[in-house]
């Protein structure tokens, strides 16, 4: 009977693992989940897939700044908010969406969506904004900070992100030429106590099958 029990402690354990921020995507279109080096204009050229990178955990209360904290279509500069501070009262965890088109000339479609457990609370889409907030990148990541279009160049048909009124999915549309499109995405991930309370009420659930047994 007590292997049953560590049975279920494993099962909790799972659940402990599942609850990090590499769990929050799921479901996704047109994108690839890399860890990278360096995410530089010519640094991971692909034309067939953009790339998503998990960067760095705010907790509760952490201020960054987005270019929109709202839902809806954005395919034009006019759809985005003045930049702005937002804090959150629940952990978040930043997100970079980014596509990298291999050659120096033309121009390449990319396509997708990404779709969370929990809600974004906003998105870092002009150059200006992302070069401020890679405080909040991936660590021994060289970011192109500084280079002019990095951001997304919002136009109709053209480029465009979509996110969802429940705010758990994002869809885009990039148009890449010579330099990369960003996107830095930032979503709550649950509180690290609910993942503390699941394993709690499973241990209790051992420890009275144990006394049965």
């Amino acid at each position: 009977m007590f292997v049953k029990g560590k049975g279920l402690l494993a099962l909790a354990a799972i659940a402990l693992i599942g609850s990090g921020a590499h769990a929050q995507v799921v479901a996704s279109s047109g994108v690839t989940a890399t860890v990278p080096t360096d995410v530089r204009p010519g640094a991971q050229e692909d034309n067939s897939t953009a790339w998503l990178m998990i960067e760095s955990a705010l907790a509760p209360g952490a201020a960054f700044t987005v270019d929109t904290a709202t839902t809806g279509l954005f395919d034009e500069p006019s759809d985005l908010a003045a930049p702005a501070s937002v804090t959150s009262s629940a952990p978040v965890q930043s997100f970079l969406l980014w596509s990298d088109r291999l050659g120096a000339t033309g121009s390449t479609a990319y396509v997708g969506y990404l779709e969370f457990a929990n809600p974004i609370v906003g998105v870092a889409v002009r150059s200006a904004t992302l070069d401020l907030t890679d405080v909040f990148g991936a660590p021994g990541v060289t970011y192109p900070g500084g280079v002019v279009g990095r951001g997304s160049e919002l136009s109709p048909t053209v480029e465009s992100f979509q996110i969802s009124a429940d705010r758990k999915r994002l869809d885009f549309q990039f148009r890449t030429f010579n330099v990369v499109d960003e996107i830095r995405i930032f979503a709550t991930v649950p509180e690290p106590v609910s993942a503390f309370v699941l394993l709690v009420g499973l241990g209790a659930v051992v420890a009275r099958r144990f006394r049965r047994s």
